[in-house]
């Protein structure tokens, strides 16, 4: 059941890779977007971006609708700077949050920056660290993309051989992320690279307006970051919390 409600303004936050962002979704016209400064900075930077943005825009915190967040997997500091700075908004103005996969917002962004044909797979593969690398493979068609593979944490070789079935199943395949350059040799061969590493605010908010039309909101007091790895302070591995994965 689709909801009567408009999610209009919406406000995105973007903070699990180095290059976050945040943008401001009104329901006619391209979104507005404010980018930090690459260096994990996001925690001085993520709430001043959200006020020039409803500044530059002339709106009052009040006038937004819902709040969405892309909530990983990534950066263990900057998705707790995003996750946390949504879930104050969402608390204190009383709105709707959707969580979004990180690496569906990168198959996103290279969508509406490539417009590739559709049914190719965008392939997203984020360096996760200690050998790991997050992976996701998603679908193009018509305006928005499809999850073919659900996000997980694997290794760089496992990764290939996910990358190596899109392309035997006669798909074009493009390739995205940070992941690919750390593991150039075994990964950049094997589809065409997008140029394109982070995912954009603007993509979290296009998808995040899919989430609240489909009424896939998230529980703020439970939602909590996506790892999808081993959590270096708390030792265990956590399962995604986003609706449909």
């Amino acid at each position: 059941m689709k909801s009567a409600v408009s999610p209009y303004p919406l406000l995105a936050l973007e903070s699990s890779s180095a290059k976050g962002g945040a943008a401001l979704l009104m329901e006619v016209g391209a979104p507005l977007t404010m980018d930090l400064e690459e260096g994990l900075r996001h925690g001085r930077d993520l709430l001043s971006a959200v006020s020039r943005l409803l500044e530059d825009a002339n709106l009052p915190p009040s006038a937004l609708k819902a709040v969405a967040v892309s909530a990983g997997p990534g950066s263990y500091t900057g998705l707790r700077v995003g996750v946390m700075a949504a879930k104050t908004l969402a608390f204190a103005l009383r709105l709707p949050i959707l969580a979004v996969s990180s690496l569906e917002a990168l198959a996103e962004t290279v969508r509406t920056a490539a417009k590739p044909e559709p049914n190719t797979t965008i392939v997203a593969v984020q360096n996760a660290r200690r050998d790991e690398v997050y992976l996701a493979s998603h679908r193009v068609s018509g305006e928005a993309v499809e999850t073919v593979l659900a996000d997980r944490a694997v290794t760089p070789e496992e990764a290939a051989a996910y990358i190596r079935r899109d392309l035997d199943a006669g798909s074009p395949v493009i390739l995205s992320g940070t992941g690919i350059a750390f593991h150039q040799d075994l990964l950049a061969t094997l589809g065409q690279f997008s140029g394109i590493a982070h995912p954009g605010a603007s993509a979290v908010a296009r998808i995040g307006v899919r989430h609240f039309l489909q009424e896939k909101t998230a529980d703020p007091i439970q939602l909590q970051p996506v790892y999808l790895r081993r959590d270096p302070h708390a030792g265990w591995r956590r399962d995604s919390l986003i609706a449909g994965r």
